[in-house]
C-alpha cells in the first residue's frame, strides 16, 4: 500500500480531552499530523500513542505559526491533498472523506461553512466575502487545500491571518476552482483559540484589514 496523498493538520494546545478521537477517525483517510503548542497536558503521548506524527513547538507559536509548521512538513513530504481541522472536537469528522472526495473532483480549495457565525466581526466580513467571491464563512478551521497551492505560494500564513491568508489568495487567483460544503459544528470543549469575544473581534478585523492590503 503506497504513502497516502492526503495529510490531515491539527494544531493543538491542551487538547488531551478531544484530541485522540480526531486523530483514531481522520487516520482512516490519510496521516495525521498533530503540531502541539507546547501542551502541558500530556496532548503529545496522546497523539503518538494513536499514530499522529507529532511535530512539537518548545514555546507556544501559537494558530498561524503552528500551522505554518504543518503546511510546511506537507510541502516537503508531497502530499497531494492537505485538510486543517481544529483540535477541540468542534468539527464534523464524517466531512473529512467528503472534503477529501471534492478534492479529487478537481477543487483547489473546500471551505467549511458554519451555520451560524458566531462573532459579529465575522458576519460583517462575511458581507463583503459573499458579495466579492460568493464566499460566506472565511473563519472556519475546516477547510481544504490542493496541496500545489502551497508549492506556489510558499507559505501558509505571512501576518497571522487566522487561517484565511493562503485561503484568500487562492481565492483571488483566476485559475482556481473553491467551494464551501456546510459543517456542522459541535460546541466546543474548550475556552475559544483567540480569546474573549471583544479581543477576538479584534483580532478578525486585524486580520481581515491585513487580507485587504497584503493580498
Amino acid at each position: 500500500m503506497g504513502r497516502p496523498n492526503l495529510v490531515i493538520i491539527i494544531p493543538a494546545k491542551n487538547e488531551a480531552k478531544t484530541v485522540g478521537k480526531i486523530i483514531k477517525y481522520s487516520i482512516k483517510f490519510g496521516d495525521v499530523v498533530v503540531i502541539d503548542d507546547a501542551s502541558n497536558d500530556g496532548t503529545d503521548q496522546i497523539c503518538t500513542k494513536n499514530g499522529a506524527k507529532l511535530l512539537k513547538n518548545k514555546k507556544s507559536l501559537f494558530y498561524d505559526k503552528s500551522l505554518n509548521k504543518g503546511f510546511s512538513f506537507a510541502k516537503r513530504r508531497k502530499y497531494k491533498f492537505i485538510i486543517t481541522l481544529d483540535a477541540d472536537g468542534e468539527h464534523d469528522l464524517k466531512m473529512v472523506p467528503i472534503f477529501l472526495k471534492h478534492l479529487k473532483a478537481g477543487n483547489d480549495l473546500i471551505l467549511g461553512k458554519r451555520k451560524v457565525l458566531p462573532r459579529l466581526s465575522e458576519k460583517i466580513i462575511s458581507y463583503y466575502y459573499k458579495k466579492k467571491f460568493n464566499v460566506s464563512d472565511l473563519y472556519c478551521g475546516m477547510k481544504g487545500y490542493n496541496a500545489k497551492w502551497i508549492n506556489h505560494f510558499k507559505v501558509f500564513d505571512r501576518f497571522g491571518s487566522i487561517g484565511t491568508d493562503l485561503a484568500t489568495r487562492i481565492i483571488q487567483s483566476q485559475k482556481s476552482a473553491y467551494k464551501e460544503i456546510n459543517v456542522k459544528i459541535y460546541k466546543r470543549k474548550d475556552k475559544p483559540r483567540i480569546g474573549k469575544p471583544f479581543f477576538a473581534n479584534l483580532k478578525i478585523f486585524k486580520s481581515f484589514f491585513l487580507n485587504l492590503i497584503i493580498n
